[in-house]
């Protein structure tokens, strides 16, 4: 079961979006999370890690209910890591601090 706080992948369609980010309301209206776009995901682990002026950062958002396809809980599956793994071992820093 989901719950507020957890660290979560969002795949959105109508434009196709995939965001990563911390978890903060899903409810029948939609979805309230701190995020940013996966496809900016290893530039802003880098940027984090070179400790340089930030460019990109995590916004908060809703995302419309009819936008959602679908929520996924930000975990290991096997021996691929989780982005909160991966974003780790790139920054040091845990994930859940960065949002």
């Amino acid at each position: 079961m989901m719950q507020e706080g957890d660290l979560i992948t969002a795949q959105l369609r109508e434009p196709r979006e995939q965001l990563w980010g911390k978890l903060l309301r899903l409810d029948a209206a939609g979805l309230v999370v701190r995020c940013i776009d996966t496809a900016n995901f290893e530039e802003w682990c880098a940027q984090i890690a070179n400790k340089g002026e930030q460019e990109l950062g995590p916004a908060t958002v809703f995302l419309p209910a009819h936008r959602i396809e679908r929520v996924i809980v930000d975990e290991r599956v096997g021996v691929v890591p989780s982005l909160s793994e991966r974003f780790q071992q790139v920054t040091g820093t845990a994930a859940a601090s960065a949002f």
